[in-house]
C-alpha cells in the first residue's frame, strides 16, 4: 500500500470516527445527516479514483 493510499485511509477512517461520535452525542440533526451523505460520497469517489489510477499504472 502506498504511502497517498494510507494517508487517505487514515483520514477516512478519523473521519467516520468523528461522524460516529457526533451522531451519538447530538443525535440525527440535519447538519449530522448532510456531513454522512458527504462522507459515503467522498468515500465512493475515493474508492473509484483508486481504481481508476492503478488502471493507469
Amino acid at each position: 500500500m502506498e504511502t497517498r493510499d494510507l494517508i487517505q485511509v487514515i483520514i477516512t477512517l478519523v473521519t467516520l470516527a468523528a461522524l460516529i461520535g457526533a451522531t451519538v452525542l447530538g443525535g440525527m440533526t440535519w447538519l449530522v445527516t448532510l456531513l454522512w451523505v458527504l462522507w459515503v460520497i467522498g468515500v465512493v469517489v475515493s474508492a473509484a479514483v483508486a481504481r481508476a489510477r492503478r488502471r493507469l499504472e
